[in-house]
C-alpha cells in the first residue's frame, strides 16, 4: 500500500541524517538504492 511505502522511506531518511551526519545530501542514501523514483 502507499502508506507503507511511505513510511519505509521516512524510516530510511531518518536512519541515512545518521549514516551521513554532516553529508550537504541527506538522502544520498535513498538515491543510491533506487535512481528511478518508480514506486
Amino acid at each position: 500500500s502507499p502508506t507503507a511505502i511511505l513510511q519505509r522511506a521516512q524510516i530510511r531518511r531518518d536512519g541515512s541524517k545518521g549514516i551521513f551526519q554532516g553529508d550537504p545530501t541527506p538522502d544520498r542514501l535513498d538515491q543510491l538504492q533506487s535512481p528511478k523514483k518508480e514506486d
